[in-house]
């Protein structure tokens, strides 16, 4: 596969769904943000919903985790292989293929496919999209990006043992498959968050800064993922899990002091990323106190979730989709209302019941409305540029 002229304008198709991995994949990740959010809302109203393989609270945490998060993840690494390398990765129709595998695992629970059969299904996503990934990699010799690989192949394995828990072959599995999932999620966030957090505030803000010490990088990543291990598969209070959850807290604390500028909160692209980043350091500290009050458990796996994950997947479509469609990487009222929107959903469903915890279940409530309006305005204004070709006319 010959390296791709970048420079050089091309003639687009003047439908570009299939142009480049964000497309398609962005563009499932906004619609399953709102109806996984809304279907959940619905069941949890105990309003009748179609019949699935995955009921309820199940179906809930299998498809944030996997769906939403897994169409993110597509789109993300599929454009970013490309631009680390220089070698076209999947479009057209093996792009659509890969889209509509993803499309094909979201219904399987509705027709009443087994569990195995669903699991097969998104076994098999993952596998093609960790090969579609590593391909380009592998061509042009990028190891330093092939870390990445065995994360997602990682998610495979976290798949396998919710399912395998939930067809009662393996005692908790449903939750050490999901906490683990969660976790090696948040580590993605980790190590992308280094590479690209602070290089964003550098450029967006205007900043000469110093970069943080590679060795605080590796800390941050090391010492969550023994903190995640350890809660994982030895979930009770202990010193070792005090220890490893205070030097994960510690290091993000860290990161985060050395990345600070002022400058941030007047770039919306850049605060949502800091703010999302910033609800793992909440997230440990939520996690510390559950030790001693297990019901804060909640709170802070939504920490992750809501905050995290929402947040920072959020900024990063907003962004990728902005720069490689030729865009200006900039806010306008729409994007801006969506950051608000998502930023208040993670504060309401975290922070409200930890202020006030009679009111956890209107917390829910609002919550989950702010998160789905978060996705519509998401998609009101990036539909467009997810269908469009790049206005400067180069491919992708």
């Amino acid at each position: 596969m010959a390296l791709l002229n970048l420079e050089t304008p091309q003639k687009t198709p003047r439908f570009a769904l299939f142009e480049l991995g964000f497309r398609p994949f962005f563009l499932l990740a906004g619609i399953s943000g709102f109806l996984l959010m809304l279907l959940w809302l619905l069941e949890y109203f105990s309003i009748t919903l179609p019949s699935s393989s995955l009921n309820g609270l199940f179906w809930h945490s299998h498809e944030m985790l996997f769906a939403y998060s897994g169409a993110v993840i597509g789109g993300f690494l599929l454009t970013a292989s490309r631009n680390w390398t220089g070698v076209q990765t999947l479009r057209a129709t093996p792009l659509a293929v890969l889209a509509l595998l993803w499309l094909f695992a979201r219904i399987l629970p509705f027709t009443g496919a087994s569990l195995l059969t669903i699991s097969i299904s998104n076994q098999l996503f993952i596998g093609l999209l960790a090969a579609a990934v590593a391909c380009p990699l592998i061509k042009a010799r990028a190891w330093k990006n092939m870390l990445f690989i065995p994360v997602i192949l990682l998610l495979a394995v976290c798949e396998a043992l919710f399912m395998l828990g939930l067809s009662g072959m393996i005692e908790q599995g449903v939750w050490m498959g999901s906490r683990l999932a969660l976790y090696t999620l948040i580590l993605l966030v980790i190590l992308m968050g280094g590479r690209v957090i602070p290089f964003f505030i550098e450029k967006g803000a205007n900043l000469s800064t110093r970069p943080l010490p590679a060795k605080l990088d590796q800390a941050t990543a090391i010492s969550f993922s023994l903190f995640a291990l350890c809660d994982v598969f030895w979930h009770s209070f202990s010193a070792l899990l005090v220890v490893l959850l205070l030097l994960a807290a510690v290091t993000q604390a860290a990161r985060l002091y050395g990345w600070y500028s002022q400058a941030i909160w007047r770039i919306p692209m850049l605060w949502i990323l800091y703010l999302g980043y910033s609800w793992i350091f909440i997230a440990l500290l939520i996690k510390a106190a559950s030790l001693m009050n297990p019901a804060l458990e909640i709170l802070a796996v939504h920490a992750l979730t809501a905050g995290t994950l929402g947040m920072v997947t959020l900024g990063m479509m907003s962004r990728v989709a902005l720069g490689h469609s030729g865009r200006m990487i900039s806010h306008n009222p729409v994007i801006l209302s969506s950051f608000i929107a998502m930023s208040l959903a993670a504060a309401v469903r975290v922070l409200l019941p930890l202020a006030i915890p009679g009111l956890h279940q209107r917390a829910i409530e609002i919550s989950g409305g702010l998160w789905m309006l978060a996705f519509v305005l998401f998609l009101y204004h990036f539909i467009p540029v997810l269908l469009k070709p790049r206005v400067d006319g180069r491919p992708g």
